[in-house]
């Protein structure tokens, strides 16, 4: 057996690669006493070494040992060094000789596990009532972990009942209904959970999104390529009501938006005060030889000049609204409500911009551009 101390820490590293007897592992467990971080990795010999470890039996009345001081617990042990009947009884005996444990980082069919042998009473552990982060790790990354067969996570829960943080790694979990339904037992049951981080380091989460296309197929992938990367949709979006609906209240980035409104807004600033007409409204209103009013609109009539910058500035105050998202829906309205009744004052006016800016300025009405920036 080797140990490796950090310099200057209390940290040590674990590795072994034969045992003669558990009095052997029980006599290098009483130097942790002081330890506070633990790492039981690399454990394997020769197959003549292996075949030896594997009579070992591990006994409850090592329980007298105490690790105190023990924070951080990495156990990875090979299963051809220690057969899974003997791993989860040393297990259960480090995780009872360490009550202050906050950090555990164990292979995914310990805790698969749990259920059969710790629910029935055999290496029953106290609640670890400190623990706050769980690294679930697969050491077989060329097997597949079966979700639907998972550990009850109801019972995991009373073991670790103040969990914050859980990490898994190694084994990358298809993002289907049974890992949702995992997580969502995993938020239910854990009520001081604030962080879930599923296949850390796995291709599917360095690729992002994208690499959802390696579980869909050749075929599939092909499918959605040319629609979802020139129109972002598919066309099972267009084919019933409820999934347009739903492709309508699909979260989007919000940020093209919000750069919208506050391009929209300042430029709208520079448009009132110069071309729309601020400036001169004083000489402009009101103007009787210049009455040239749309069909159905022959009833609006300027205002007093006064007023009529008033009005303008009205508006300017909505665009100055638009632009930071103050009091957004408001200022919107305001601003859409003055440009349309002076856009409406004089026929000769028309533009084909200002009619733009227009429904532009209606359109933002019914908008969430302010939530963000």
């Amino acid at each position: 057996m080797k140990l490796k101390q950090e310099p200057s820490t209390s940290s040590i590293q674990w590795t072994c690669d034969h045992i003669k007897s558990s009095e052997e592992i029980f006599h290098v467990w009483s130097k942790f006493k002081t330890t506070k971080k633990l790492t039981i990795e690399d454990w394997g010999g020769t197959n003549l070494q292996n075949a030896a470890t594997r009579l070992i039996v591990f006994s409850s009345h090592f329980n007298q040992f105490r690790l105190d001081k023990l924070r951080s617990l990495t156990f990875l042990v090979n299963y051809n060094f220690l057969l899974k009947s003997q791993q989860l009884p040393f297990l259960h005996l480090l995780l009872s000789a360490a009550p202050q444990l906050m950090d555990l980082t164990i292979d995914w069919n310990h805790i698969m596990s749990i259920d059969s042998v710790f629910a029935r009473g055999l290496f029953a552990v106290s609640p670890l009532l400190n623990l706050r982060h769980l690294h679930l790790y697969f050491c077989n990354g060329y097997e597949s972990i079966s979700l639907p067969k998972l550990i009850d996570i109801s019972i995991l829960s009373k073991y670790f009942p103040r969990l914050v943080s859980l990490w898994t790694s190694r084994c990358g979990l298809h993002p289907d209904e049974n890992l949702a339904e995992l997580i969502i037992s995993l938020v239910t049951y854990f009520e001081q959970l604030v962080e879930i981080i599923i296949n850390k380091g796995s291709s599917y989460r360095r690729d992002g999104f994208h690499g959802l296309d390696k579980l869909l197929g050749p075929k599939k992938q092909q499918e959605l390529s040319t629609m979802r990367r020139l129109f972002g949709v598919e066309m099972a979006d267009f084919q019933s009501w409820s999934s347009f609906v739903k492709l309508m209240n699909r979260p989007e980035d919000p940020s093209s938006l919000a750069a919208f409104r506050i391009l929209f807004g300042i430029l709208m600033m520079l448009d009132i005060p110069q071309e729309h007409g601020m400036s001169h409204a004083d000489l402009y209103y009101p103007n009787e030889d210049r009455k040239c009013q749309f069909p159905l609109f022959n009833f609006l009539a300027p205002f007093r000049a006064e007023y009529m910058v008033v009005i303008y500035f009205i508006m300017f105050l909505g665009a100055v609204g638009i632009t930071l998202g103050l009091f957004y829906r408001c200022s919107a309205i305001i601003f859409a409500i003055t440009y349309w009744h002076i856009f409406l004052l004089d026929k000769t006016s028309w533009n084909n911009h200002s009619y733009l800016y227009g429904l532009l300025g209606f359109q933002l009405i019914f908008f969430d551009a302010h939530h963000y920036w």
